[in-house]
């Protein structure tokens, strides 16, 4: 592996990334910071007084106190109200794998994996109001992903390793999906979203993402180029869909997927930003809510799919924590039904 001469071979140190001072210097610290934002994203970074360079702390999950029912959503998890315990949260229950902060379903998407064939086709089906294939904080280095804060080898496949890449903020909420992108087998992600006009194919292409002040650093990426709906699809594929229908009846019989489900696709109160604006009664929302989760489960349980495993990210900051156990209980209740008929239909 070669040496990357950004990085000393102190841990410590490793965390810095050197500025284009030549450019830096004329900026403030303010300018520094709007300017980085857009790469480094949700992760707390200082810049060095001289404004030589830059370390990367971490996520940055101070958004999910903008939600003022933040507790209401910890105590039904029984975590302690603070955000360290709301940060690391993620566990396996009977229906589902749940977390907190959606970067965890990356580990969860690794484990399965980890316990089926080498070259196993990966499906997600992925209900969420974002895209979670944003540029990481990895770089591609002679066929392997190297965490750039750490120095550390990443290996999406390697559940152990999205531990270590999760808590620098190599990979977050935003970009958990794009490392298996680097893997060498078919993945194919199907998006649900609201606010698409017409159902779109797209092939994922590897490509780099850098920033003209950070000095000869590039982060691993994926672009997207069109592809014809009618044409078979890439072997790496990206597909955004308005109509759950209309995704189930795109797949083959008997196709083994992971739905992963953002609960910000049911309701997204905040969207990450500071705004108090829970958008209509409790009661009314939630309303909707189930309407959009009932319009999804008919589709499923029409379909002859297998759902091999249930990802949850609960969406702090994003879905507000007074709607996670209304919404959770009545997916799990959804999910257990669809295992139901999905039994029934097999046993015929």
């Amino acid at each position: 592996m070669r040496e990357n001469t950004l990085y000393s071979n102190s841990a410590k140190n490793r965390r810095f990334f050197l500025l284009n001072t030549e450019l830096s210097h004329d900026l403030t610290k303010t300018d520094i910071s709007n300017e980085l934002l857009p790469i480094i994203r949700s992760n707390i970074f200082t810049i060095s007084d001289d404004l030589e360079y830059i370390r990367v702390e971490g996520p940055d999950i101070s958004y999910h106190l903008i939600d003022p029912f933040l507790g209401d959503g910890l105590q039904y998890f029984g975590i302690a109200d603070d955000r360290r315990s709301a940060g690391q949260f993620f566990r396996s229950e009977k229906e589902f794998d749940i977390c907190l902060e959606d970067s965890w379903s990356g580990l969860f998407i690794s484990r399965h994996l980890a316990s089926i064939g080498d070259h196993h086709p990966l499906t997600i089906i992925h209900l969420d109001d974002h895209t979670d294939m944003m540029s990481t904080l990895l770089r591609s280095d002679y066929g392997s992903l190297v965490d750039t804060i750490t120095g550390h080898c990443f290996d999406p496949l390697a559940p152990n390793n999205w531990l270590s890449v999760i808590q620098s903020g190599a990979v977050g909420i935003g970009s958990f999906l794009t490392p298996f992108f680097f893997l060498d087998r078919e993945v194919r992600v199907l998006h649900l979203k609201h606010d698409v006009g017409v159902t779109r194919s797209f092939k994922v292409n590897h490509s780099e993402k850098n920033h003209w002040l950070l000095h000869d650093l590039s982060f691993f990426d994926i672009k997207l180029q069109e592809v014809r709906m009618n044409s078979a699809l890439p072997s790496h594929a990206y597909v955004v869909f308005k109509s759950a229908s209309e995704m189930f009846s795109s797949l083959m019989p008997h196709e083994r997927v992971i739905i992963h489900i953002d609960l910000d696709y049911f309701i997204n109160d905040f969207n990450g930003n500071a705004v108090y604006d829970l958008q209509g009664s409790k009661k009314s929302v939630q309303k909707k809510a189930e309407s959009k989760m009932n319009s999804f489960f008919r589709a499923l349980n029409t379909s002859d799919i297998i759902v091999e495993r249930w990802i949850i990210g609960a969406s702090p900051g994003f879905c507000s924590g007074r709607h996670w156990e209304f919404l959770l209980e009545r997916i799990r209740s959804n999910i257990n039904r669809s295992i139901e008929i999905c039994k029934t239909r097999f046993d015929r």
